[in-house]
């Protein structure tokens, strides 16, 4: 637009000088003169323009963003290892002295373990010296260490059991006390407990070895350890009694009443079941068994019609 102004105004101050040669020439001269400088302040002009056109229209340079991807993080879960089982050795205050063989075979071995080597071995009902130490391996077994001959080692409870040093002196003397079965039917259990496994079932008169380990349950029941075979277990006192107190006699055959009245209970105990009652001068079948008591009485074994029981030397006597 600054341009097209000046080159408009030119041809007024020519037609205001035409007439004369000389003036036509010089303005000539002129307008050329001014068209350059024109032009070159047009340049001087527009070039700043073009540049700054040139600038704000200049492409930005492309700006490169470089996302640097997360490092990838490895989470290894190691499990810690379980810890190891060891052996637990226990120090056994005990009065017992002796492991007795409830197997046919007993080893006894180095250490406490069924891959160790065998140092010695025994046979049914022997006995070795007891070292008053159990170790429980973490196969759940128990091992008693012991001494024979020389040698110690270790035999497991699978094929020992432990006695105190009365009975074992009494069992290679006298041959050892016994458990006497006085019922029909006496079970053998596997623990001192109604709810134990029955291992055996004795019949009445059965004789069985005793061990001299008596368990005390809150029932009131007194449990005797056995061996019968190779098996271990307990007998309550309620179907059983030892043999200090339950005796055999040959030559009576019958309990006489001489009391008015005498009850047969179905134990020999004044708390237990009346399961006949029998008047003064009845005679009633004797088993040949009796039994006392720690109250000082005299318990005598009856049948009456196939049913056993028992009646106090209170209220009769035998003949």
């Amino acid at each position: 637009m600054k341009k097209i102004v000046k080159i408009v105004a030119l041809p007024v101050m020519a037609l205001s000088l035409a007439g004369c040669g000389e003036v036509m020439e010089s303005t000539s001269n002129l307008i050329d003169a001014v068209t350059e400088t024109i032009e070159e302040e047009d340049k001087e002009v527009v070039q700043p323009v073009v540049q700054e056109q040139q600038q704000q229209t200049a492409t930005p340079p492309a700006v490169t963003q470089t996302t640097t991807a997360p490092a990838t993080q490895t989470v290894t879960n190691t499990a810690p290892a379980p810890a190891k089982q060891t052996n637990i050795v226990e120090k056994d205050n005990s009065s017992m002295t002796h492991v007795q063989v409830t197997a046919k075979d007993a080893n006894v071995r180095a250490e406490p373990s069924l891959k160790a080597a065998v140092v010695t071995a025994g046979t049914l009902y022997q006995s070795f010296e007891y070292l008053h130490e159990k170790v429980k391996t973490p196969d759940g077994r128990t091992w008693y260490k012991v001494s024979h001959n020389g040698k110690t080692g270790y035999m497991s409870s699978a094929v020992g059991t432990l006695v105190n040093e009365a009975t074992y002196a009494d069992h290679y003397t006298n041959g050892g006390n016994t458990i006497i079965a006085t019922e029909s039917s006496a079970n053998v259990r596997s623990e001192p407990s109604l709810n134990g496994k029955v291992v055996h079932t004795a019949k009445k008169g059965e004789e069985m070895y005793y061990t001299g380990e008596v368990v005390h349950a809150s029932d009131g029941r007194t449990w005797y350890q056995v061996i019968v075979g190779n098996k271990t277990g307990f007998i309550s006192d309620r179907v059983s009694s030892t043999s200090e107190d339950y005796y055999y006699g040959t030559d009576e055959t019958e309990f006489l009443i001489t009391n008015a009245e005498g009850n047969v209970r179905s134990s020999p105990s004044i708390n237990a079941g009346v399961i006949y009652t029998g008047k003064k001068g009845e005679a009633l079948h004797y088993t040949g068994y009796y039994e006392k008591t720690s109250d000082g009485r005299t318990w005598y074994e009856v049948s009456i019609g196939g049913t056993y029981g028992y009646i106090s030397g209170a209220v009769g006597h035998v003949q």
